[in-house]
């Protein structure tokens, strides 16, 4: 589940787990290691010096890392706000729900063509 978590999370802000798992200290890579530690702490339930050791920082950073992402949260930071929302609405996409996707029929709209907009030619006396 770990992983499954770190890929979705990576997959949405667009970017690799070589740069994030470094110690680079850029915006966006401190913000995408900041909600790694939020979500293992949120939903997978790790203690603090667990999901540290995720991105192999000590329990301090994980919990400088949850009030930074519940203020981003409240805030409605733009971009990142946008961001852990998607990653929520992702994580809690079930299997359940992807069943129900699969089985839901696909609704074709086809426009229908009003006839007398065209002029039909018989082709067969040329």
């Amino acid at each position: 589940m770990e992983a499954q978590l770190i890929s979705i999370i990576l997959f949405v802000f667009g970017l690799h787990k070589e740069a994030v798992f470094t110690r680079a200290r850029k915006r966006e890579l401190v913000i995408c290691r900041q909600t790694i530690h939020y979500f293992a702490i949120h939903k997978l339930k790790y203690s603090l010096s667990n999901s540290g050791a995720i991105t192999r920082h000590t329990h301090c950073t994980a919990i400088n890392s949850v009030n930074v992402i519940n203020n981003i949260i409240e805030t409605n930071y733009f971009p990142y706000a946008m961001y852990i929302k998607i990653i929520k609405k992702k994580i809690e996409y079930s299997y359940k729900d992807y069943l129900i996707d699969l089985n839901r029929q696909i609704e074709k709209v086809v426009p229908k063509i009003k006839i007398e907009n065209y002029i039909f030619y018989d082709h067969s006396k040329l």
